[in-house]
């Protein structure tokens, strides 16, 4: 029974190394999105910033983002 404890632990722990290591696309063409008009920057929520922050791995992008 331990023996399954310990497979069952790695492979999840292994699920989650395999993710780590491949970042999720973000931003996709970066200068697009900071060309924007300011309004649809700043408030519209499927074109700026707000499109990249609502997705949690991608917070610090958006942060980035607003510098």
């Amino acid at each position: 029974m331990l023996q399954v404890w310990i497979c069952i632990i790695f492979a999840l722990t292994s699920l989650g190394v395999a993710r780590a290591e491949t970042p999720a696309a973000c931003i996709e063409d970066r200068q697009a999105l900071l060309a924007l008009e300011y309004g649809a920057f700043d408030q519209d929520p499927k074109l700026g910033w707000r499109s990249v922050a609502d997705r949690p791995e991608c917070r610090l992008e958006a942060a980035d983002l607003l510098r």
